[in-house]
């Protein structure tokens, strides 16, 4: 994690923060997918890079193969230490294994704890 932490520039261990992870349910390449942190909107977004690591260059998900596909490192905990996120780009129709509904559609909210790692998993139409 710290090695990760390093490639975008954000402390480790976490300093009052929380990291949140993204992740296809199914394995295999889904690139051009975008993720927006809608609240509290603080973080910084990666996406894995081609090799799997964490680059905070990127603009979309890439043709890595494997689940995790990005997410936010230092995120603030929100009202009751929830976040909600929001995929776009090519994630369509998608829906979430973890997590509670959001505010719209194409959100879901998950729960950020300081020091910590969350996970949500989702299942998109493949474009």
């Amino acid at each position: 994690m710290e090695f990760l932490h390093g490639l975008v520039g954000s402390p480790y261990p976490m300093e009052g923060t929380g990291d949140v992870l993204v992740s296809w349910a199914e394995l295999g390449a889904f690139p051009g997918a975008t993720f927006v942190l809608v609240e509290p909107g603080s973080g910084n977004r990666f996406y894995y890079n081609e090799e799997g690591n964490w680059d905070a260059d990127l603009t979309a998900t890439t043709n890595y193969p494997l689940a995790p596909k990005g997410g936010f490192t230092e995120v603030i905990p929100g009202d009751a230490g929830v976040v909600q996120i929001g995929a776009t780009g090519t994630a369509q129709s998608c829906l979430y294994l973890t997590g509670w509904p959001g505010a719209f559609g194409a959100a879901v909210r998950v729960p950020i704890r300081a020091g910590y790692l969350s996970e949500v998993i989702v299942s998109c139409d493949v474009p």
